[in-house]
């Protein structure tokens, strides 16, 4: 080795170590601080910016670039976003709007970083080991009332339904609905890891039960009716993927322990039966914001009034179709929002985006051998947290609240960069990623 070739040996070495520390410390701030993932999220893009500079005028190159297949409608997403805002919205801030986009940014580096990580086990295991702590955390803040963090009651919000003093848990977050739809995917590993268990050890099937469970109750004390949804579709699912029997045992279980809440818990069974209430306030509200904002799609139907731009728009729109006062802000609905804000054409970019990763992680979890364990749950898993975050978007922005974008972000990632190792062939057993 020439002395050049090792000065650059020695530079990927330096640049590898932080980077490695900071996935790890991004994988923490995924379940309790958005600054702490844009903090680390940027640093690990940075850090990875140089690596690849140095590695690709190395001789021996680490680094193993690859398409994962959802460029183009995303590159046409961005181009459709960026002539929505400079044609419909020139006054509109377009750096802001376009800029938070900047996570789809995220998903290529960490594609790619993960390849020098090489450690999904670790970083998996921080991530649920972390959620179960804080959930603890958030079962007794929906029975205290204290939030530790900002020792205010500005996120942590008492429930005005049932009869019992309680709050919505909110864990280190500043909303319940951005706790509930993070920690929902993150839910989906400690299932996977029950549902594919066969000769795992007592204790590890305990350890699995308990933070499914405390993280699954953590959720439930978010009285977030979307995550609640979101989680009766991917939960049974996800058992669906992993057996038939297991299928019917999860529908069973998720029947009896829902029907248990609804008569021993006025708040649970309240907030449950407002679902389908039709003069329940929330409900009204949303079904009108869905109005204005079909009605912005209907006036802006190929390229939307610009994205993030039908918020100052809506009350506009409440006047012309004569709604007196309605719910100000986004569309409360990925779908929705997307049509009203990008049209047709950016819509259907993002649709094709989520089904590519939907059917990648679903050929990723069947072309997984048996033998190979943890990697199959973590591909369940990831399946998994995509339907929870789909199926939550149906009545939640979730793709536009930042914390939630970064978990959903990272989850993509794992699944391109797992794709590509195993359709590779390099993949030799489930320690080696």
């Amino acid at each position: 080795m020439t002395s050049s070739q090792r000065i650059k040996s020695n530079i990927r070495a330096v640049l590898a170590k932080p980077l490695i520390i900071l996935t790890y410390l991004y994988v923490v701030s995924l379940t309790c601080s958005m600054a702490g993932m844009e903090i680390t999220a940027w640093m690990i893009a940075l850090l990875f910016i140089l690596y690849t500079i140095v590695d690709r005028i190395s001789k021996n190159k680490h680094l193993e670039f690859h398409t994962i297949g959802i460029e183009l409608p995303l590159l046409i997403f961005i181009i459709v976003v960026i002539c929505g805002l400079k044609i419909n919205a020139p006054e509109g801030d377009f750096w802001f709007a376009l800029g938070s986009l900047r996570n789809l940014v995220l998903l290529v580096m960490f594609t790619y970083s993960l390849q020098l990580v090489r450690n999904l086990n670790r970083v998996f295991a921080i991530l649920v080991g972390c959620a179960s702590l804080i959930a603890i955390y958030g079962i007794w803040q929906h029975f205290s009332g204290i939030d530790l963090w900002r020792l205010s009651q500005r996120a942590l919000v008492q429930v005005n339904w049932g009869d019992q003093s309680v709050y919505s848990t909110v864990g280190f977050f500043s909303h319940h609905l951005t706790y509930g739809h993070s920690f929902m995917m993150i839910l989906c590993l400690p299932w996977a890891a029950l549902l594919l268990s066969r000769r795992n050890r007592w204790w590890q099937i305990a350890l699995f039960i308990v933070s499914f469970l405390l993280i699954f109750t953590s959720i439930i004390f978010t009285y977030g009716r979307g995550a609640w949804i979101a989680l009766l579709v991917c939960l049974p699912m996800m058992a669906f993927f992993a057996s038939r029997k297991l299928f019917f045992i999860t529908v069973t279980l998720l029947a009896i322990s829902g029907g248990g809440l609804l008569k021993f818990d006025s708040n649970f069974r309240e907030r449950a039966l407002s679902v389908f209430a039709q003069n329940y306030n929330s409900n009204e509200e949303r079904k009108q914001v869905w109005q204005a904002n079909m009605a912005m799609f209907h006036d802006h139907p190929w390229i939307g009034v610009g994205y993030r731009q039908n918020e100052p728009l809506t009350n506009t729109y409440y006047k012309k179709l004569g709604i007196p006062e309605g719910l100000a802000g986004h569309a409360h609905s990925n779908y929705v929002e997307l049509l009203s804000t990008t049209g047709i054409l950016g819509f259907s970019c993002y649709m094709l985006f989520i089904l590519a990763f939907v059917l990648m992680t679903a050929r990723l979890f069947s072309t997984i051998p048996t033998t190979h364990y943890w990697h199959r749950v973590f591909a369940l898993s990831a399946l998994g947290a995509q339907l929870a975050f789909h199926v939550g978007g149906l009545t939640q922005w979730n793709f536009g609240d930042a914390e939630v974008q970064h978990q959903f972000i990272f989850w993509l990632a794992v699944v391109a960069y797992m794709s590509q190792r195993y359709y590779a062939h390099i993949v030799p057993d489930d320690q080696s990623l």
